[in-house]
């Protein structure tokens, strides 16, 4: 057997041990993502870092920073089952995923970005930043019902109607949308060979146009719904967000044609 065959015989296994080790977290997480429409817009990232992934040409084994990788990786899953909070086993996952790519000398910083996009946020960081915008978008659904001739108040995060009230909740401010922008468009330039500057800044723009869709998707299907609704029209508003974000990306950077990857300019 050559070295060549034994490399890869070593990496197939250390792929295959990684998910062996990590199966509670990643159950736990797969059945996060069947039962949360907003968490769905992370299953976009495995697939496009996979594609940069195999796409890095590979440099010389970090055999020192993977083994620390390892082991911390190993040690937040383990604290994560030990205090059953398997959702906190998610980091660990991603710090061993990266502990294998700098093992096969794959790991970039670029990609390291969107492994860590493959998780979806945390509930507690939806909750601290949603404030600021839940409150207008209430005020944005009240408006429309009056505008159509159905009596409707405001009061906070909630839109009282006739036929009931319609109580918002952090994941309809957007924030996972941005996120999905935000990534989308990390790839498409990352593909492109562009700068970090102009990667980062770009990037940040369509995170900020994510919520812009998500929250013209929210106005629409609310109004349309009432409250005793709310789970059903969650997962028809967030597929028309992630599928708008998606479709605009697209546009935008010609996403599609990105999958072949282009020569570095000389």
């Amino acid at each position: 057997m050559t070295n060549d065959a034994r490399t890869n015989w070593r990496e197939r296994g250390a792929w295959v041990a990684l998910f062996l080790v990590f199966t509670p977290v990643l159950i736990d997480l797969a059945r996060h993502v069947a039962t949360n429409s907003w968490a769905v817009y992370a299953l976009a990232f495995p697939p496009l870092a996979l594609v940069v992934v195999h796409a890095t040409p590979r440099s010389g084994s970090h055999v020192v920073p993977a083994l620390f990788a390892v082991v911390l990786g190993m040690g937040i899953e383990a604290i994560a089952l030990a205090s059953g909070t398997l959702r906190l086993g998610r980091i660990g996952f991603v710090v061993c995923v990266a502990a294998v790519l700098l093992l096969e000398g794959r790991f970039r910083m670029r990609t390291a970005v969107l492994l860590g996009l493959c998780v979806p946020l945390p509930h507690w960081i939806l909750e601290r930043t949603a404030a600021g915008f839940l409150y207008p978008i209430a005020d944005a659904l009240a408006a429309m019902d009056r505008a159509s001739g159905t009596p409707a108040l405001a009061l906070g995060a909630s839109v009282e109607r006739v036929s009931g009230v319609m109580l918002l909740e952090a994941v309809d401010a957007g924030l996972t949308a941005g996120v999905l922008g935000f990534g989308l468009a990390w790839f498409a330039f990352t593909r492109r060979h562009a700068s970090f500057a102009e990667t980062l800044g770009l990037s940040f723009m369509m995170a900020v146009l994510g919520v812009g869709v998500h929250l013209v998707a929210t106005l629409l299907t609310f109004h349309v719904g009432s409250g005793a609704e709310l789970d059903s029209l969650r997962w028809i508003r967030d597929a028309v967000a992630y599928g708008g974000v998606a479709v605009v990306v697209a546009g935008l950077f010609r996403l599609p044609m990105l999958w072949t990857r282009p020569a570095k300019p000389t």
